[in-house]
């Protein structure tokens, strides 16, 4: 397979993985309104692109898709440091990172990008994993499963890319 290949595979993964993180958000915002007690269904939502994982994690929404039921949060949001790591704002930003890391290994054959994007998406699946575990904690396994799901991309991106640098000569470590 050749260096152009994998950028592109590594692209299309990073959209992927972002993608099904802003749907998962979004799907994890409507269940903050939600009571206990009521389900609701919606079809596969697609979104936008997102990590963050803010990308925060890959936060996700495999109970609305599913049909399940979500368990209504507390009224406060994930915070860390202060920050709201739900906040609209950190997850466009981390949308726009993951679909600006995407476009530059597709548009910019320079080594360092390859540094750059596996730098990112590692980043992006250590708050993915983050998130699986603040899912499975408040007892919302689809939306655990939807967060797992993105970590693996954001994994794939890093191997993806680390196999693209290898080839080039570039040394990534992560």
């Amino acid at each position: 397979m050749d260096d152009r290949t994998k950028r592109v595979i590594a692209a299309v993964l990073m959209v992927v993985a972002a993608g099904m993180f802003a749907a998962g958000v979004r799907a994890e915002r409507s269940g903050h309104t939600e009571s206990a007690g009521e389900t609701h269904q919606t079809g596969a939502s697609s979104g936008a692109t997102g990590e963050t994982s803010g990308e925060t994690g890959g936060e996700s929404g495999a109970e609305h898709a599913t049909g399940g039921e979500a368990p209504a949060r507390s009224g406060t949001d994930e915070q860390v440091l202060g920050i709201d790591l739900e906040s609209t704002t950190l997850v466009t930003v981390a949308v726009l990172v993951s679909l600006a890391a995407a476009a530059m290994l597709v548009a910019l054959r320079r080594r360092w990008v390859l540094a750059l994007v596996a730098l990112v998406a590692a980043g992006f699946a250590v708050l993915d994993v983050l998130e699986v575990v603040h899912q499975l904690s408040i007892e919302r396994a689809g939306l655990a499963i939807v967060a797992a799901i993105v970590g693996v991309l954001h994994a794939a991106v890093v191997a993806v890319v680390v196999a693209a640098a290898s080839r080039e000569g570039v040394v990534v470590s992560v």
